[in-house]
């Protein structure tokens, strides 16, 4: 059964999230260090991401460049949905 709360479902939607806050892009200015969605915020904490902007008139760096240059980051996709998939295809009656 799908539990939102509960992994590996957890971890699934946050990274639609986070894939639906690239896709969909709104190019908004935001200060240094936010983000525009909690759960984000929370992904950027989880791997102690700090913005690396320095707000001068060539910097154009934002939430998005910080996050994806993380390796951490791609790892940690590339395990959660490997997880999701083992845990999943069992449930849809998939062998």
């Amino acid at each position: 059964m799908w539990d939102g709360s509960k992994e590996p479902f957890q971890s699934f939607n946050l990274i639609t999230a986070l894939r639906n806050e690239l896709v969909h892009y709104k190019g908004h200015f935001l200060g240094k260090d936010e983000v525009p969605i909690k759960k984000i915020k929370d992904l950027m904490a989880k791997f102690k991401i700090k913005s690396s902007a320095t707000f001068t008139e060539d910097d154009v760096s934002c939430w998005i460049s910080d996050l994806l240059n993380e390796p951490k980051v791609s790892e940690w996709v590339a395990k959660r949905i490997n997880d999701f998939h083992v845990q999943v295809i069992p449930l849809l009656g998939i062998h």
